[in-house]
């Protein structure tokens, strides 16, 4: 039955058909009411250039499947950085105006978000690539750990007080999964 549950998860995984496909050399992302579009191409020193949208990735010969995959995921979460920090600064004006020391963004496989008791919210760049409401509904849930550190009654309160319907996008979380 859990077999059955985890295939019907949507698998967030951008670059795949990047990597899979030898003759694929273009993709288009759609995020941030935009669409990224990134390019491979061989050379024989790996490096990115970057004109507007537009992401030229030149890729060495040496770089394995692996490496490029984590290589993208970073290079995704370097490109949106500036404008994620500003959609978190925003979201915590309107909600709980919390203390954040610093917003990382980065590809993780196990977490959509994390809280640090230094006042650290790290994101998962793959947030980049879920609906709206699911971005703002995972980042009030790690303000809501600046007030509370722990998924006590109050916590989840303090999230109802600011998102009412934060258990529907719960709901449409949990169709999705990291890879």
């Amino acid at each position: 039955k859990a077999l059955v549950k985890e295939s019907k998860r949507v698998s967030i995984d951008p670059f795949r058909t990047l990597l899979e496909g030898a003759d694929r050399v273009s993709l288009q992302i759609p995020i941030l009411n935009r669409t990224l579009q990134f390019n491979l191409q061989p050379a024989k020193r790996s490096k990115v250039k970057y004109e507007g949208d537009v992401i030229t990735v030149s890729v060495s010969e040496r770089v394995n499947q692996r490496e490029l995959s984590h290589w993208l995921w970073r290079i995704l979460a370097s490109f949106t950085q500036t404008e994620i920090e500003s959609k978190v600064q925003h979201i915590n004006r309107e909600s709980f105006n919390a203390r954040i020391d610093r917003i990382v963004v980065r590809h993780m496989k196990s977490q959509w978000g994390s809280c640090s008791s230094q006042g650290t919210i790290t994101l998962n760049t793959a947030l980049l690539l879920v609906p709206e409401q699911i971005f703002t509904y995972v980042v009030i849930h790690e303000l809501a750990h600046r007030l509370h550190r722990n998924h006590s009654a109050k916590f989840w309160n303090a999230i109802e007080q600011v998102l009412p319907e934060y258990e529907k996008a719960r709901q449409m979380l949990r169709k999705f999964k990291l890879t």
